[in-house]
């Protein structure tokens, strides 16, 4: 647990304790020891807005990272990648559509009121899931902690599907594409690529 904790804090920066425990598919309480020892090891600073690594944390991360790499079977990292950066372009557009449209040549705000609209961008989400699942049921049979990237898609969606539609793009929920973002940076690092690679590629979310 210790280095799985180190590693989504790395993705995502910040995060609450109830936010880890939802991406780690936990109680709360069941981090406590665990976070506890990393605070006191100086790996992690807890503040009100939320728990961070200190730079001793990033660097402990970034070794699990390329431990991690290192052991992946010959290829597969590549394979993944490729299935992710085949959808990812459209993953973007659609997200983009989704937060904006065009009415009457003008770009506007979607406001959500075109149900039609909406449905078929939920629809290509849905599309673009079931053509990277596969890759990531493949990597996680490697490395074990991937399958939470399904489990967190899949949760979003069904938030989704249940009428709470900030959980296609809402930055600060465990929506479809805060996973889809930080399952692009897992990828990144365990390819030991970096985010200037992408940018450079022209990759960069």
């Amino acid at each position: 647990m210790r280095s799985e904790l180190l590693l989504v804090l790395r993705i995502k920066g910040m995060a609450s304790r109830t936010l880890l425990a939802e991406v780690l598919d936990e109680l709360p309480d069941q981090l406590d020891e665990g976070l506890t020892r990393l605070v006191h090891a100086e790996l992690v600073k807890e503040s009100k807005l939320g728990l961070r690594l200190t730079p001793a944390g990033k660097d402990a991360a970034d070794s699990v990272f390329w431990e991690q790499q290192t052991t992946l079977p010959p290829g597969l990292i590549d394979e993944v990648y490729a299935s992710f950066e085949a959808v990812n372009t459209r993953c973007k557009t659609l997200v983009s559509q989704w937060q904006v449209r065009e009415v009457d040549g003008e770009t506007v705000p979607n406001d959500h009121s075109d149900a039609e609209y909406d449905q078929a961008i939920i629809d290509g989400i849905h599309a673009i899931y079931r053509a990277v699942k596969p890759a990531l049921v493949g990597l996680a049979e490697a490395l074990p902690r991937i399958s939470a990237y399904p489990r967190r898609f899949e949760r979003a969606l069904e938030q989704i599907g249940a009428g709470d539609l900030r959980y296609l793009a809402a930055p600060m929920l465990e929506s479809f594409h805060t996973v889809w973002f930080e399952l692009h940076e897992e990828l990144i690092r365990l390819s030991g690529r970096t985010r200037a690679d992408e940018a450079a590629a022209g990759r960069a979310d």
